[in-house]
């Protein structure tokens, strides 16, 4: 017989009789027989292998690791290893769930791996990056997690996984898919809290290529996460699948993120402003903006201080869509139960009482200036037997607030229309309700109709029945 043979035969008999004594549930004498495997073959696979795999059934986690990690340095390349490593990644991307029979498994693979040393950890999750059979979402999984182990790997990986987030989720056809949703709600998180990331500092890329951030980037990241809130937000309101950011937590985490983009590039004035968090009311946080901004009304084109004009733009953005969706949500909420009905196929809930309009000139030094109450129609709401929330109507002013806002110089119009377009804004039926009603506010009966119009072509014809009395209506007060 060949020694070849013979040594392979004494290596199975003595991993059997480890074996056996620890079916009969006898761990010691399975650990002699396998310990004094481990001196007579150092150099085979399986028996030191079977070492690792009776420490982890007697859950001795940190003689396994140290286990684990002698087979990584000897014997990376089999099979049987890699598929062992495989796991424990596969345990990494799992969230801890209560109704998985795997659960206490996929914990004992994630407090193993936490066990092994950190250029073992770091080895292992490159070479499962690099893995091109997992795909796009995948890969930057492990990415994230390899960042969060190792922070100062944020500069690479992370705008890595970045750029091809962005690449993949610009292709999907659903707004809210999963490559879209990794990109917003953990790798621009990452990127914006990281200390790594600095605005006009180089930064060496994976490519070897340099790149120099700039305040452009960021809000392009801060863009990319709104889209995202405001979509899932307006899916959610319409009857769609609802999703974990969709509504205030939305709105709170776009708050917190903003806060992070305005400490990244400097906008000391928005850091230090104490009006503009989502906890306080909707008008003082307007308020907030006016005074940021030094907003007036009456001076058009309105022009911000230069140092706070992008961020005054994002922050009255976003607080537009948050007052507008809220007031639509308090709408359509009790009045259809919830369901997707078009803006055209509802009465206007606004009511416009003695209206009076008041030409003022520009060139008139001498007159005073009017009260913005003064200038404003008389408000009422026509809810039927349903009582008024004084907040419902205050965030109603605000968002109309915010809209004359985005309205008040050529630059913000433009950037606020090209949001609306990337965003599909003018889709969300909603979004057209609160239009609708804000043009009957203005007493801008013509824009109403032509809302409505819009709106009329993307209902069905049963709903069509119900917008005709509207129809006759605005004919009647325009």
């Amino acid at each position: 017989m060949p020694l070849s043979v013979a040594r392979e035969l004494d290596c199975e008999w003595v991993v059997g009789r480890c074996k056996s004594y620890l079916e009969r549930g006898d761990k010691h004498g399975a650990k002699a027989w396998i310990l004094t495997a481990r001196s007579l073959f150092p150099g085979d696979f399986s028996v030191q292998y079977e070492a690792f795999c009776l420490h982890m059934s007697c859950e001795e986690l940190k003689e396994a690791a140290m286990a684990l990690t002698d087979l990584f340095n000897v014997f990376p390349r089999e099979a049987q290893l890699q598929s062992c490593l495989t796991g424990l990644v596969e345990a990494l991307l799992t969230p801890p769930t209560t109704d998985d029979p795997q659960e206490k498994v996929t914990a004992q693979k994630k407090l193993l791996f936490n066990q092994l040393p950190a250029n073992v950890q770091k080895s292992v999750l490159l070479h499962a990056a690099a893995d091109e059979n997992g795909g796009v979402l995948r890969q930057c999984k492990v990415w994230l997690v390899i960042i969060k182990l190792f922070p100062d790997m944020v500069k690479t990986l992370g705008l890595d996984a970045y750029d091809l987030l962005s690449k993949e989720q610009s292709t999907a056809v659903m707004a809210d898919n999963q490559s879209r949703e990794l990109l917003v709600c953990e790798v621009i998180p990452l990127l914006l809290a990281s200390p790594e990331i600095r605005l006009e500092l180089p930064v060496v890329r994976s490519s070897g290529q340099s790149t120099t951030l700039k305040t452009s980037h960021l809000c392009q990241w801060l863009e990319s996460v709104a889209s995202f809130y405001t979509t899932v937000t307006s899916q959610a309101l319409l009857g769609g699948r609802g999703h974990k950011c969709a509504g205030k937590v939305g709105w709170d985490q776009l708050h917190q993120l903003l806060m992070r983009t305005a400490e990244k590039c400097g906008w000391r004035e928005v850091i230090l402003s104490n009006q503009i968090g989502p906890h306080l009311p909707s008008r003082v946080r307007w308020l907030g903006v006016e005074k940021l901004s030094g907003y007036n009304p009456h001076v058009k084109p309105f022009e911000a201080p230069r140092p706070v004009a992008i961020a005054c733009f994002y922050i009255a953005v976003f607080l537009f869509f948050e007052m507008a969706w809220d007031y639509c949500r308090e709408m359509l909420a009790p009045a259809f139960g919830g369901s997707s009905v078009p803006v055209a196929g509802r009465a206007p809930w606004l009511v416009v009482e003695e209206y009076q309009h008041h030409p003022t000139s520009l060139d008139d030094k001498t007159s005073k200036r009017r009260k913005a109450d003064d200038s404003r129609p008389s408000l009422n709401f026509n809810t039927g037997s349903r009582s008024v929330d004084q907040k419902m109507v205050e965030r109603f002013m605000v968002a109309t607030d915010c809209w004359d806002f985005l309205q008040s110089n050529v630059t913000y119009q433009q950037e606020f229309m090209r949001l609306g377009q990337q965003w599909g804004a003018l889709e969300w039926s909603w979004l057209g309700m609160f239009r609708a009603d804000m043009a009957v506010f203005k007493c801008d009966h013509t824009l109403a109709m032509q809302i409505l119009t819009h709106e009329w072509h993307k209902v069905s014809e049963d709903e069509k029945t119900s917008v005709l009395s509207l129809y006759h209506e605005f004919s009647r007060i325009s």
